[in-house]
Order: structure tokens, then sequence, then C-alpha cells
């Protein structure tokens, strides 16, 4: 994730699943920063982010908020490869794709603040 907003960030990773959407990362990313998660798992997902200065950790909000966005449905593959070991031994490799998300893309479809907090 790339913050080239002129704001501070808090970005959503929502997983959209057959029982619904699931958030499953959070971050907050200052301006002109950038961030990158591991370990999220394969699927087709959202990104949500608010943007706004003064983050107030206790409140979960921005003090001044600027505006809230979500991505189109953006897919991340996992990609399975078994790799044999000289001593017969035979190991999966499990490799995600690279899902690059510039926050400026994001910012084409606004939404609102509980939309933006509904998962």
């Amino acid at each position: 994730m790339e913050n080239d907003t002129g704001d501070d960030a808090v970005v959503k990773l929502v997983l959209i699943g057959a029982d619904g959407l699931r958030m499953v990362r959070s971050v907050f990313l200052p301006e002109g920063r950038t961030f990158t998660a591991t370990e999220v798992p394969p699927g087709r997902y959202l990104v949500k982010v608010a943007l706004g200065a003064e983050w107030n950790i206790r409140a979960m909000r921005f003090r001044r908020p600027s505006g809230f966005a979500v991505s189109s449905a953006v897919a991340l593959e996992e990609e399975a490869t078994d790799l044999s070991r000289a001593d017969g031994i035979v190991v999966r490799q499990l490799v995600a794709s690279e899902l690059r998300v510039p926050l400026n893309r994001v910012l084409g479809t606004r939404i609102t603040e509980a939309e933006f907090l509904a998962d």
C-alpha cells in the first residue's frame, strides 16, 4: 500500500467471502509512507480508506476527517509449487500474487464513514 495522498490514512483489507464481508487487515498509514502486508489469505478484496488528520487512537477515528473511499474488488491469488528435495521429500511452496495499492486510485469511489466502519 502506498499513501500517495495529502492526508494520513487508515486502510482496511476486506475479504469478499461466501458469508459476506470480513476485514482481515487494518493499518494506519501516514502521508507519504508505504506498507507491505504479508500472510494475507488469497481471495477477492475491497480496499477501504479513511483519510484525515489527527488520528485519535482512543476513538479510532480522525479528529479532522477528509473523506472515505473504497476500491472495486481486487484479487489476490496464490500459486502452489511442489519442490522435490534431495532426500525425496516433496515440499509445497505457496506464493501469493503481488497486489499494489496506490491510495489515490481508491479515491474514485467515495463512501460514508458508516460504510467504512461496516466490517
